[in-house]
Parts: structure tokens; C-alpha cells; sequence
């Protein structure tokens, strides 16, 4: 806003990613809360957009956000113009997707509370299933969601490949 006013003045949605996928497979600009839980500007326990971080931002942001869906929801049916494209038939209903860190818990089976994963690489985190979000004042454990309707508290660093690979080098030669 403050370094690129020309573009902020455009601005007529704030989407992800996979959000304007879906939008291009469908014609609905929605958000699910496992991906809307990592912007900041959700309130987590409600589940719905906290205005009053979006008017930390500007004041019209939040008619910029887009509708959130719950859990299971979709985000809408295959639009005709992308059916065509992708030799599918209109009307396919379209899954609404999730964060990357909410998406690995459901694939590593991390959709009962006490399972756990831990994912080492670019960054390291561990996440796990919980019947909540968290909320920690701290701000060391963040307070994503997941997406079958509960909380994905996760721990984040940076550069753990290069803390992995430093680890391994330093590790004694077998003998």
C-alpha cells in the first residue's frame, strides 16, 4: 500500500494461490480456513475474517477478503469454459484444497488429535491434530487450522536442510 500505491488502488481481491485456481476451475472466489489461518488476518476461533487486523492494514481490506468455506465444503462445480479446456464434464464439483502444512497432516494420517508429524527439509516443522486451535501468546506455535474442522498448531524454523546437511557433516566417519 505504502510502496506500490498504483497496484493497491487495483486491488480488487486478496486471493492464494490455489484459491485463484479455483476460482478459474469454478467462477467462485472462496477461501478455506487451513490456508486463511496462515495469513494473519483470521480470527481462528470463530473461523471467520477479524476485521479488525484487516483495518491494521487498510480499511477496505476486508470486502477484499474472500467468503471463507467450512471444512468439506466445495468451492464450487467446474465452470463450462474449464471443463472444455480440460476434457472434463461441467458441473464436476471442486474441492476447495488447503494449506500445504494442513494437507500433509491429512496425507500422513494426522487426523486424530495426539498423531504427530515432524517434516524436515526447505524448513523444518512439526505439526499434529488438535481439537483447536492454539493460542499462543508467544507466537512461537502458530495458530493454523486444519482441514477436517479442528486446530494444526505447528512449529516452524527456517533452513533446516542446511542445518541437516551441517549436522551430517560434522558427524564422525564411522570407523
Amino acid at each position: 500500500k505504502r510502496h506500490e500505491a498504483a497496484a493497491w488502488a487495483r486491488l480488487a481481491h486478496v486471493a492464494l494461490p490455489h484459491d485463484y485456481l479455483n476460482y478459474v476451475l469454478t467462477g467462485e472466489l472462496v477461501m478455506e480456513g487451513s490456508d486463511a489461518s496462515g495469513i494473519g488476518l483470521l480470527d481462528v476461533g470463530a473461523r471467520a475474517w477479524d476485521a479488525s487486523a484487516a483495518r491494521l492494514v487498510d480499511a477496505e481490506l476486508l470486502d477484499k477478503l474472500p467468503p471463507l468455506i467450512g471444512p468439506g465444503e466445495w468451492c464450487g462445480r467446474l465452470h463450462p469454459s474449464a471443463a472444455e479446456a480440460l476434457g472434463l464434464p461441467c458441473g464436476v464439483p471442486v474441492s476447495a484444497g488447503g494449506g500445504d502444512n494442513a494437507m500433509s497432516a491429512l496425507g500422513c494420517g494426522c487426523t486424530a488429535v495426539g498423531r504427530v508429524a515432524v517434516s524436515l527439509g526447505t524448513s523444518g516443522t512439526v505439526f499434529g491434530k488438535a481439537p483447536a486451535a492454539a493460542r499462543d501468546p508467544s507466537g512461537t506455535v502458530c495458530s493454523f487450522l486444519d482441514s477436517t474442522g479442528g486446530g494444526l498448531p505447528l512449529v516452524c524454523t527456517l533452513n533446516c536442510a542446511s542445518v541437516l546437511s551441517r549436522g551430517a557433516a560434522a558427524r564422525p566417519s564411522p570407523a
